[in-house]
């Protein structure tokens, strides 16, 4: 095998002056980008590890421009040798073992007339699939079942297997990595077919389809095995075929998968009357029925055009559910007048230095704990490696310089580090480009690649103002938040914005009086189109945070006129909960608000601090 040193890096142009170990690997390393780290934004960003190096394969992936290739070579590579590279190159998950054709089991005469005449899957395409039958331990069951075993390959690599008994009962290999059934067969194809079962994939194929891939863990709504994936399987397809379940589960699945690629390339499959799912309409009406759906199928709805047919399984289930409940934060004091839904534009505001942004990123990254949410954050004002000391300031509730038992201890540090990584993206735009619709356009990148759910865009004053001669300032204003909050319906995300008050006067005795929505220096649409407003004011003389509710446009999620009370910890950057007299002194502080997630002698991955 070639010897991919550190003197391999420098002879071949990758800089090693900030040469680190990859977290969680052997033998691989991260360092400066030959291709983008030069012409990145700020110094910070251009002395960032971006690249990530194999020293046993010798390839380099830069996570900032997507590039690929060999330390021996400058040629990029294509886009099917990029995805066998990568593939190669996933090492923190648990391989399971192929077996061998001479060590698998004969399919029993019971198990080939299930499929091919229950299911009327052929045994080519059984064999084809490389599905196999084996005996597995079922927990289900608690005992050894006969089992057919859909075999996950990515790029010939076997990453997972999914076992599947005669009682409808599933297991996958622990520890193995969640992936699409069927990915490879994408890659490189304009169109695609998504279904919701391994059955369903093989119908298509049955049917003389090539391209479909199955969602893995069926349809729970979660779409963050796209994240990996989408670079290089997802982002050039031309056309996506809906064709999940049609009940209600498969139609929320349909909206997340939707909402990621993007409703002008998606089309919705229907099947026939009876026909819940692919594999249930070619046992029922047969191949030549199962194009048909394809060719029958309907453009999502586009934008500005809709009926009541467009949205009448919605409308049917909220008239029978009622509104989902909004999301809590586990601030009690906070959760009890005010909970969160997308597709909503918030905003917040607050004299400058009282915490605004300091008040909003604990909110974000509680919801983001709470419900497995990504979020995308567009902080000019913040370098990044700051915003992120101040991220794993809150999460473990200490201070990022390690001191001691009050520091951030290593295993912490690559905790938040993981955490981060799965959960957290940043706009990072240079200082010249700060126009609205370059930063909605990564917005929506950050939608289709990591499915973020929060988009926090801080401060408004930032985005370039555009102004001319038939647009007055208050009217490019109120046509940005217009904007924001067009994007946060379209895209189903919960935007936080953060805009700055005017100068505001003192009262009569002095003190200053708390900022208003009329405050708000600019256009007065920032109070008529947004959907909540929080106000921010910090007492330093009472020690004392108020967050003010003035805004809540849905009566579901709470009501505006009522106020929470904080108090701020100034080593992590967390807010506590408390109770004030009637003068506004502290009288309580709740330091156990967060059900379990951030006691004080835990992290927020549940795990005892260690003193």
């Amino acid at each position: 095998m070639k010897d991919f040193s550190k003197y391999s890096l420098e002879k071949n142009g990758i800089p090693t002056d900030v040469v680190k170990e990859a977290p969680g690997e052997r033998n691989a390393v991260t360092t400066l980008c030959p291709k983008c780290s030069k012409n990145r934004s700020t110094a910070a960003h251009r002395r960032a590890p971006v690249l990530h190096v194999n020293l046993d394969t010798g390839y380099c992936h830069c996570y900032h421009c997507g590039e690929v290739w060999r330390i021996d070579s400058n040629a990029y590579l294509e886009k099917k040798d990029q995805a066998e590279m990568l593939a190669k190159s996933r090492r923190t998950y648990i391989r399971p073992k192929a077996k061998k054709p001479e060590e698998g089991e004969e399919f029993s005469e019971k198990m080939v007339k299930y499929l091919t005449e229950t299911r009327k899957i052929p045994m080519e395409f059984i064999r084809l699939m490389k599905v196999t039958q084996e005996m597995e331990y079922m927990p289900q069951t608690k005992k050894v079942e006969r089992c057919i075993v859909f075999n996950y390959f990515e790029q010939g690599f076997l990453v997972n297997k999914k076992f599947r008994d005669g009682s409808k009962n599933f297991k996958m290999v622990q520890g193995a990595e969640l992936i699409p059934y069927n990915i490879d067969s994408c890659l490189g194809e304009e169109e695609l077919i998504v279904v919701e079962g391994e059955f369903d994939a093989l119908a298509f194929l049955v049917a003389g389809f090539k391209s479909v891939v199955s969602i893995p863990s069926g349809a729970n709504g979660n779409t963050d095995w796209m994240n990996r994936f989408y670079e290089l399987y997802f982002s050039d397809k031309k056309r996506v075929y809906i064709a999940t379940d049609m009940d209600a589960p498969g139609i929320k699945a349909a909206e997340e998968i939707i909402r990621r690629f993007g409703p002008e390339v998606c089309l919705r499959v229907s099947f026939s009357e009876g026909c819940k799912d692919a594999n249930d309409e070619l046992v029922k009406n047969g191949s030549e029925a199962l194009k048909s759906c394809i060719e029958n199928a309907v453009m999502v709805p586009m934008k500005d055009i809709c009926t009541v047919e467009n949205i009448e399984s919605e409308l049917d289930a909220f008239y029978l559910n009622g509104p989902e409940p909004g999301k809590e934060t586990g601030w009690k004091n906070l959760d009890e007048i005010v909970t969160f839904g997308t597709g909503q534009l918030a905003l917040i505001t607050g004299r400058t230095n009282d915490g605004k942004s300091e008040w909003l990123d604990e909110l974000v990254i509680r919801l983001l704990i709470r419900y497995n949410w990504t979020a995308g954050f567009w902080t000019p004002e913040n370098t990044l490696l700051d915003h992120s000391r101040k991220i794993i300031e809150k999460l473990t509730n200490r201070t990022f310089i390690r001191q001691g038992a009050t520091g951030v201890q290593p295993q912490q540090f690559e905790l938040c580090k993981l955490w981060m990584k799965e959960r957290i993206s940043w706009i990072d735009l240079p200082f010249d480009n700060l126009h609205l619709e370059t930063i909605l356009e990564r917005s929506r990148s950050l939608v289709r690649k990591f499915g973020i759910r929060i988009l926090v865009l801080d401060p408004f004053n930032f985005i370039e103002k555009e102004n001319n001669a038939t647009r007055s300032e208050n009217a490019w204003d109120s046509h940005v938040v217009g904007a924001i909050r067009s994007f946060a319906v379209r895209n189903n995300v919960l935007v936080f914005l953060v805009a700055h008050p005017r100068k505001v006067e003192m009262q009569v005795d002095g003190r200053k009086r708390r900022i208003t929505l009329e405050d708000i220096s600019g256009t007065a649409d920032f109070g008529n189109k947004t959907d909540y407003c929080f106000c921010i004011d910090r007492d330093d003389v009472k020690k004392v945070v108020t967050v003010s509710v003035d805004k809540v446009r849905r009566k579901q999620f709470g009501s505006k006129g009522l106020q929470a009370f904080f108090v701020y910890n100034k080593n992590s950057g967390r807010y506590y909960p408390c109770s004030v007299d009637e003068n506004k002194n502290v009288k309580e502080v709740d330091y156990c608000s967060d059900q379990g997630f951030w006691l004080n002698n835990r992290d927020l991955f549940g795990n005892e601090i260690k003193e």
